[in-house]
């Protein structure tokens, strides 16, 4: 399949994990703008189970962008108002010029 710079098409924000301290002392998770770039997206799969009396649905997607080495499975994207958190990362292309990310959908709860 060929995976040209004309298929990424969508744009994506990459977020960077982090910690900081709060005004108690407390440890906050913030994540941290990165870059904003221009991915293939396609989705792999979903799933929705009852736990607790509760449905709760699973969203997998696949987001496709040109290779870079500063993203891992901590950080985050948003793609059309939604996170995804990433789930793995690997080389793609002859070259290794694009990185497949696997995300998976924030619960919004």
């Amino acid at each position: 399949m060929s995976r040209g710079a004309g298929r990424l098409r969508y744009r994506i924000t990459l977020s960077s994990y982090g910690q900081t301290r709060g005004p108690k002392g407390e440890v906050l998770i913030v994540f941290t703008y990165l870059d904003s770039v221009f991915a293939q997206y396609r989705p792999v799969s979903g799933r929705e189970l009852v736990a607790g009396g509760e449905i709760q649905g699973e969203q997998y997607v696949e987001f496709m962008i040109r290779y870079r080495d500063d993203i891992g499975v901590s950080d985050q994207i948003e793609f059309q108002c939604q996170k995804y958190d990433i789930q793995s990362t690997s080389l793609f292309g002859i070259g290794n010029e694009y990185l497949k990310v696997i995300g998976k959908l924030r619960d919004a709860r």
